[in-house]
This record gives C-alpha cells, sequence and structure tokens, in this order.
C-alpha cells in the first residue's frame, strides 16, 4: 500500500483502510504543544526516553493493519530501543498517549481509539478536552480517571512523585 496519498496531509490507516483526517485548530495545536512541553521537562531531565508530537504513528494491530496517529507519545527508556516499521511508524507501543479532543470527535470513535492502544500496550492514555476543560486518563485494568482543571495530574506508574495542574494543559492564547 502506498503511504502518501496525493491530495491526503493526514490520515489513519483503520483495519486496513484509509482514513484522511482534517486539519486540526490552533487551540487542539496549542494544547497539543503544551502537553509536549510539560511532559518533555522531567522526561528530558531525567532522560527517561523518547517523547513523539505531531500525529506520530503508533501501529495498533498487525492484520488488518492499523495505524493511529498520537498527538503526543513517550516511549519510556525502560522498554528498551525504539522499533520502527519501514515507513517510520511506531512498533514499540508507548507507554503513554496523549489525545486532544476535537469538537468533531465521536465518543464511540475515542473510545474504540483507546482500547487500540490499550491493547496494543500502551500502559496510559491521556484524553485532553478543551471544550469541557478536563482529562480522562485511562488504563489497561479498564479504570477511567477523570480530572477537573483545577485538580493535578500525576503518572505514578511513569513519573513516580511528579505532579502538575492540569490546568497548564488547557492555557492557549486567545
Amino acid at each position: 500500500m502506498s503511504l502518501t496519498l496525493p491530495g491526503v496531509d493526514r490520515f489513519e490507516i483503520v483495519r486496513g483502510e484509509v482514513i484522511p483526517l482534517s486539519p486540526t485548530g490552533g487551540i487542539h495545536g496549542q494544547i497539543e504543544g503544551n502537553a509536549y512541553f510539560i511532559l518533555a521537562q522531567p522526561i528530558r531531565a531525567k532522560r527517561l526516553g523518547r517523547l513523539y508530537v505531531g500525529e506520530v504513528g503508533v501501529v495498533v494491530a498487525q492484520d488488518p493493519l492499523t495505524v493511529r496517529g498520537a498527538d503526543v507519545a513517550w516511549i519510556h527508556a525502560d522498554q528498551g530501543s525504539v522499533m520502527t516499521s519501514p515507513e517510520g511508524y511506531l512498533l514499540t507501543p508507548p507507554a503513554l498517549v496523549v489525545e486532544v479532543l476535537s469538537p468533531n470527535d465521536r465518543a464511540s470513535e475515542i473510545e474504540g481509539k483507546v482500547q487500540e492502544y490499550l491493547r496494543a500496550g500502551v500502559q496510559v492514555v491521556l484524553l485532553l478536552d478543551p471544550q469541557l476543560g478536563c482529562a480522562t486518563l485511562a488504563r489497561p485494568d479498564s479504570t477511567r480517571t477523570v480530572l477537573q482543571a483545577v485538580q493535578n495530574l500525576e503518572l505514578p506508574e511513569l513519573l513516580p512523585g511528579w505532579s502538575v495542574s492540569l490546568a497548564e494543559f488547557f492555557e492557549v492564547d486567545p
């Protein structure tokens, strides 16, 4: 399959089918950038692995091929060397995936995507909802934790002792 499509800049592959994606908006981009910046500080300071941003392709299933575009993905140093497909998609499942929700996202599609990440081996999926100013943490044991912007985000299984105000993720310029 050709992974370069004329007139299609952004896409995911879902069960072998190419799904074109719309460009994200400015607020989405700012929140995605905030997430990268916030996470990069402790990850780089402690040399805790590789952090990716910008719809990086994550292979969540091989047959049929399913590649999801993560807004932010972190492969922890403890996971060893990073494996990629010939196209550069991540074969090593990230420890953490951050997804910024868009106004046109359907809840059932988002939940399906979260389940794909978790089945592929992702330890935590962080969903940031700019419209509601809240976040949901999803883990493989089916727990869901909802945080409001006034609360702190902690990831004890990945960043012991780290804590940050969730509101920092949602700071955007008008």
